[in-house]
């Protein structure tokens, strides 16, 4: 019997009983050893990676902390890698951020807080500073003239 697949069409090469006895030989194997695979995997697809590799009969690790990463590598069985996402920019987009609620308003020097921090965080991810109106580009202008008195930052 061949195996469904929703997604395309199986290959030719792999409808072959020869084929199939063999993927199920090493799925049967992998079952029985329960391999420890390290998986170096991006944010997006680490809990589908997870899931699939105990599905399978493996025992995933799903470790990205350098230092353990190196510990880990002498123990694991096996190394899955699938880094799809750029984590500099994800850090560098993370963190503190302003969640609009107005609680700092009003500003000392007339700064509309929480709508020039969505404006930032949006020129940050996709700069462009022709998104701005006039009226939008004095308003994040005012931002040179910050005191840094921390009121913003719930200091």
């Amino acid at each position: 019997m061949i195996p469904f697949s929703p997604f395309r069409e199986i290959p030719a090469e792999m409808k072959s009983e020869e084929t199939l006895r063999a993927a199920g030989a090493l799925l049967g194997t992998m079952r029985t050893r329960v391999p420890l695979v390290h998986c170096l995997t991006n944010h997006v697809v680490t809990n589908f990676t997870a899931n699939v590799l105990l599905a399978a009969g493996a025992a995933p690790a799903m470790i990205h902390d350098p230092e353990e990463s190196s510990i880990f590598a002498g123990v694991a069985s096996a190394l899955l890698v699938n880094v799809g996402t750029i984590e500099r920019e994800q850090a560098e987009l993370s963190g503190s951020f302003c969640r609009g609620c107005g609680y700092c308003e009003p500003c000392p020097v007339g700064i509309t807080i929480h709508q020039c921090a969505r404006m930032s965080l949006m020129l940050r991810r996709a700069p462009s500073a022709s998104w701005l109106s006039e009226h939008w580009q004095a308003e994040m202008a005012k931002i040179e003239n910050c005191l840094h008195c921390g009121r913003c930052a719930g200091g």
